[in-house]
């Protein structure tokens, strides 16, 4: 594996992670993800052959720190970790219902939170690494009906 980066993608399955993953292998780095989707990990094995992909829900916390710490002990590096998954809820903001809010906090917020805590450690320990996060224009400029999702991506931003 010394030949090769390695780099994790979260949210591999879905159009950026996947697209992402592709880019990568062509510039030889070595790609392994999850998802959140078994049905999703699955079919994406079958198109997908030699990339190291598991089902991992990233807005719980135990196995997030399971999944980092198997890939720690596989790999004697990880040189990048990338964030694309999340959800967008587009919606007038007096129409979101509390647990709306709370799943979108969870899949946006939450989920890079859990990520970026168990990838770090290994980072810094080899000196080394780099994480991308994806955002949202709505971060920056008012759209109407994406002012949660706008707010979320803010926190991500930060």
């Amino acid at each position: 594996m010394r030949d090769k980066k390695i780099v994790v993608i979260g949210g591999i399955t879905g159009g950026i992670g996947s697209e992402i993953a592709k880019r990568l292998i062509k510039k030889n780095w070595h790609v392994v993800g999850f998802s959140k989707s078994e049905e999703k990990v699955n079919g994406f094995l079958k198109e997908n052959d030699g990339i190291d992909v598991e089902q991992v829900d990233a807005t719980d916390s135990d196995q997030v720190t399971k999944y980092f710490e198997g890939l720690s002990e596989k790999y004697d590096r990880i040189d990048g970790y990338i964030h694309a998954l999340g959800t967008f809820l587009i919606k007038p903001v007096h129409l979101i219902k509390n647990d709306e809010w709370k799943a979108t906090i969870d899949n946006n917020l939450t989920s890079a939170f859990y990520c970026m805590r168990s990838v770090l450690p290994k980072m810094n320990k080899q000196n080394s690494g780099a994480m991308v996060f994806f955002s949202s224009v709505a971060s920056i400029c008012g759209l109407p009906n994406h002012e949660a999702i706008g707010l979320l991506k803010v926190g991500l931003m930060g």
